[in-house]
């Protein structure tokens, strides 16, 4: 359906019933005139009905608002209304983040980041555990607050508090954090990608059929992980251990899922004392030298963090996590992998 060639620029030939007609013309005043005439087109679709509605309800939402300049990265002309609207809730965020002091966004140093949860929980774009919404992230960078998780550097240009609700002008339409392989194609984790993607090494979770490790995170199967994903460098020290491990198939399983936490989307604010799915206790430290995840016997340092997937979260560490053999002898199966979480009706092995 043709967005803009239905409803036009002006917001004056439809407003949403649910929001009024104050607001809605104070985000044009503003100069959001794009944002704002999306509002009578998405009202009809799935997804903006249930948006709309919960804005109505009250004022703890925060809206990251691309300018008229960052809408035109994108072809209104001819988008599905029902896409327009899951994008639109993917700016939305729970709770409001206006400061009256500086009259500006809340924002952590460049050290730490906010992580805030988005309106955006569409099946289609997010699969976290228990059905939880995507998550939005940003950081305050010499005075300038950059969202992450972006193809290009995205920034807050100015603030606004519009009836309660928190506007923030940003200067590109955000993209909606993509399927693992994806994330994968950065640089620094290449061969990890490569590996995981090899037809040598696959898993039969959860429903018996062999698959590459890749394909399964990839598809619907798992709904919530952390990935703490070794560098090309980690992999570069791992060697000719490497080369050994993978002549037995169970220890590659093993050794993949080890840097796998299940069900758990653990962001860099939520760190926590956890089990691989490879049954091994893993837990973080901090210090004055970084953030560092222990494993075993094995202690990785964090070097990136909180690279967003569609059902998921990876950190890029600098060694692989390669002790297992403390579990080796408990497991059963293929890797005495975690059972049914009878809460979690995504989730069968």
């Amino acid at each position: 359906m043709r967005v803009l060639r239905i409803i036009g620029l002006s917001i004056a030939f439809g407003l949403v019933d649910a929001l009024s007609e104050d607001f809605i013309g104070k985000i044009n005043a503003t100069g959001l005139t794009t944002f704002a005439s999306l509002f009578p087109a998405i009202r009809r679709t799935k997804t903006g009905i249930s948006l709309i509605s919960r804005l109505a309800v009250g004022t703890n939402f925060s809206l990251f608002i691309p300018s008229d300049d960052a809408f035109k990265e994108l072809p209104l002309e001819t988008m599905d209304t029902e896409l327009v609207a899951k994008l639109i809730s993917y700016h939305i965020i729970e709770g409001n983040f206006y400061c009256n002091i500086t009259k500006h966004i809340l924002a952590k140093a460049k050290s730490e980041v906010t992580v805030a949860r988005t309106l955006l929980n569409d099946r289609d774009c997010v699969q976290l555990g228990k059905n939880q919404s995507q998550v939005l992230i940003w950081r305050e960078n010499r005075e300038v607050v950059e969202l992450l998780n972006q193809p290009n550097p995205t920034t807050v240009l100015d603030s606004h508090l519009i009836q309660g609700y928190a506007i923030f002008t940003i200067n590109h339409v955000l993209t909606i954090p993509p399927k693992l392989s994806l994330v994968l194609n950065a640089p620094e984790t290449s061969k990890l990608k490569k590996d995981m993607d090899n037809s040598s090494f696959n898993t039969s979770l959860p429903d018996g059929k062999p698959k590459r490790f890749l394909e399964y995170f990839d598809n619907y199967f798992p709904h919530g992980f952390t990935l703490l994903a070794p560098n090309n460098a980690a992999f570069d020290k791992f060697g000719q251990q490497f080369s050994e491990l993978v002549k037995t198939p169970e220890n590659v399983s093993l050794l993949f899922f080890n840097h796998v936490i299940d069900r758990k989307s653990l962001y860099s604010t939520t760190f926590a004392p956890s089990v691989s799915m490879s049954r091994q206790f893993t837990r973080f430290i901090s210090n004055s030298s970084g953030t560092f995840v222990v494993s075993g016997g094995v202690t990785a340092k964090i070097l990136l963090t909180d690279r967003l997937a569609k059902n998921g979260v990876v950190h890029v560490i600098d060694t692989v996590l390669s002790d297992t053999l403390v579990f080796a002898e408990e497991a059963a199966g293929e890797g005495g992998f975690l059972p049914d979480d009878p809460d979690d009706p995504w989730w069968g092995f």
